[in-house]
Order: structure tokens, then C-alpha cells, then sequence
């Protein structure tokens, strides 16, 4: 399924006033000048290299500018260390230390919910890194709010009685994991596509699902949605369970055994989960020991799997996860376009059954048709 428009107007109003003020000053005037441009998209992400061209990166592609924001296939405006220290100072709020935690996971995550990647020489105290000094690139990922993002396949991340299904979201960095967290969060706790409106705490680690400033969500999450920004997932999870009494925990990246442990927790207490994994597909985030376990044992019921096929947000598949079973047979329905519209026919309860088929190549002859 190829991903929703996302209005390019408000992608770039965002994207300048955003992301453009912690651009130093020559980047800033060539990226903005290569945005004005009515051909031109608003960048996935925004790299900074000494000695090398800056490069934006639009649809997977690196471009690499000059300094009048022209794209050049050879060359371009050389990125020098006095750029790069300029862009650290505002990134930072020209206060290194007090970013230290951030730093240490080689990140930083400016007003907006966009990353900024750090490049450089890691600090190591034992076996722990401490931190990044001599900064040789930085890159700016870009952050887009896209509602609407989680509509078409809502309805099979929900069962009849509109509660959510026990959901993990997997795919490659870059591939809209987050994205579509976030509009389903909003969702759900909106009460849309079907949906009961539900109370969802959002534990939000990185504070790029919600981008909070001060404490308020600078991303609509939905009305009856509670953000514990810059809270562990471990932490958050059980803080939330305890004390705001949600229908639904959403959290993004899990992977460590904590995240998995308090998952279980939550899981107990009758909590539904929603939550993203870095892994090409089901099969790879089963075999991570942080997450396999909930997998393997089928305490998540839905897996959706992106890619970047289509761009950012393409849907690969929507998978039944058995309970129990054996993830590594997966079998997708044949079926026609009329996706969304429930499971056709179910498989052995040892099989991943895919709800939302990939586009593809075959034969219509070949396919059982919906009433």
C-alpha cells in the first residue's frame, strides 16, 4: 500500500520554522533557497560533512547543493569545521553538557520531534560510551506529522468491540515507523476509523512522537492522550500503568530487555500495547532478544511492516500474529484490491496471515473476489 499525500505546504512551514533556524548560516540560505523552488520537496533529511558537499535527501535520493541552493551533480558548497561548530552551538543552545545523556546515543532531538545524527570520536569510560567530542558530520532528520497516515489500515489494528489489537509496527530506519505511531495514538484516542475512544498513555523517550515544548504536545496525539516526554520506556510504561490508568501504552523503538519486561507487565494488567521495532520484517524482530519472546509467544496480536518502496510509509503487509506459533511460515492471501475489508480466510494458527496484501503483480484470474 503506498503511503497517504502528506500536504506539502505544512511540511515545509514546519520545516522552516523548525528545522532551518539550527542550520548554520550558509546551509541555511542554500537549503532554503533549494525549497523555494516549486519543483522542490521538503527534505527527509539535511547532512552536514566536513570537507564534504552539503546534501539533502529527498525521496532516499542524497542531492548534494551549491551555496546558491542549486543541485549539482559534481561539487557543491563544502561543509568546513567552522560550520559544523556553529551548527553544534545551535543545536545544543550552545550548552553541551547539559545534552551530555542525549549525546552519549550519538542524537539530539530539537523543538519539533526532528533528530539530529552525531558523527565523531566516541568518548568510552569502560565498555559505556560517555559521549561524542570532534564532530565530523551532522544529519538532520526530518520529522513530518502526517494525519491521516494510519486510516486505511486502522481497521484491522481493531476488533469488534473497537479496542486495539496488541500492535508492533517494524521496518528499516527511515521508513515512517513513527509517523504512522503517532496517527494511530491520535486515532485512538480520538475515537476515529472505527475506533472506541480510548485512553492512551504515550511514553515518549526521544520526544519525537508528540514533539512536547514544555510539557505540551507541538503534535496533535489525540484528546485523551497522556505524554510522559523524556521518560525511559521501561519507566514510563509502569508509571503509566500505575497512576493514569490507560486503555492503551504507545511507545516507540523498543528492543531492550527493560522495554520487554515492562511490556509484559503492561500486557498483564490487561493494558493493550502499541509500539515500533527497528527490523526488515517479522521474522528479523523475532530473533532480537529484547523482543522476541513477546513475539514468538504471540502476546502481540497485528504486525505492520513498512518499507520504503513507494517512499516513506509504504505499507508492505498487516500480519495476524498466532499465538505461539511459528513466525518463520508466512503465507500472504491472494486477493483483490478491495484491501481492509477483514480477513478473507484463515490460515493454521501456526502461520502470519497477511490482512493487507502488497501491491504486486498477479493475476486477477488468480485471485478469490470480495462480495
Amino acid at each position: 500500500m503506498r503511503p497517504p499525500p502528506v500536504s506539502e505546504a505544512y511540511s515545509r512551514r514546519r520545516f522552516e520554522g523548525e528545522v532551518l533556524p539550527y542550520l548554520p548560516e550558509g546551509a541555511r540560505r542554500a537549503v532554503r533557497a533549494y525549497i523555494s523552488r516549486g519543483e522542490s520537496r521538503v527534505p527527509e533529511e539535511v547532512r552536514l560533512r566536513v570537507s564534504r558537499p552539503l546534501q539533502v535527501v529527498v525521496l532516499a535520493r542524497d542531492t548534494a547543493l551549491d551555496p546558491s541552493g542549486n543541485a549539482v551533480r559534481d561539487g557543491g558548497m563544502l561543509v568546513g569545521p567552522g560550520e559544523i561548530r556553529r551548527a553544534m552551538e545551535l543545536v545544543t543552545g550552545s550548552s553541551v553538557h547539559a545534552l551530555e545523556e542525549q549525546m552519549r546515543l550519538g542524537y539530539i532531538t530539537i523543538s519539533g520531534g526532528h533528530r539530529v545524527g552525531l558523527c565523531g570520536t566516541a568518548i568510552v569510560e569502560g565498555s559505556v560510551v560517555r559521549t561524542f567530542r570532534d564532530i565530523s558530520g551532522i544529519n538532520y532528520r526530518v520529522a513530518k506529522e502526517s494525519r491521516g497516515a494510519a486510516v486505511q489500515i486502522l481497521p484491522m489494528l481493531i476488533g469488534d468491540d473497537g479496542g486495539a489489537f496488541n500492535t508492533i509496527i517494524v521496518s528499516p530506519p527511515g521508513c515512517g515507523k513513527t509517523t504512522l505511531l503517532r496517527d494511530i495514538v491520535r486515532c485512538l484516542s480520538d475515537g476515529e476509523c472505527g475506533a472506541r475512544p480510548s485512553r492512551v498513555c504515550l511514553v515518549d523517550e526521544r520526544s519525537e512522537v508528540a514533539a512536547c515544548g514544555g510539557g505540551i504536545p507541538r503534535n496533535y496525539v489525540g484528546l485523551r492522550t497522556d505524554v510522559l516526554d523524556a521518560c525511559p520506556k521501561a519507566h514510563g510504561i509502569m508509571t503509566g500503568i500505575r497512576s493514569l490508568s490507560p486503555e492503551v501504552v504507545a511507545t516507540d523503538e523498543i528492543g531492550r530487555t527493560e522495554d520487554s519486561a515492562a511490556i509484559f507487565e503492561a500486557l498483564a494488567a490487561g493494558v493493550k500495547v502499541v509500539a515500533t521495532a527497528h527490523a526488515r520484517d517479522v521474522n528479523d524482530a523475532a530473533r532480537r532478544p529484547g523482543i522476541g519472546r513477546i513475539i514468538g509467544e504471540g502476546y502481540f496480536e497485528r504486525a505492520v511492516v513498512l518499507s520504503r518502496r513507494f517512499g516513506p510509509g509504504t505499507v508492505e503487509g498487516v500480519f495476524e500474529l498466532p499465538f505461539r506459533g511459528v513466525l518463520s511460515d508466512v503465507r500472504e492471501d491472494c486477493r483483490s484490491d478491495d484491501a481492509g475489508c477483514g480477513i478473507l480466510r484463515r490460515g493454521a494458527h501456526d502461520r502470519l496471515e497477511l490482512l493487507f496484501p502488497r501491491e504486486g503483480d498477479c493475476r486477477h484470474e488468480e485471485r478469490p473476489r470480495l462480495a
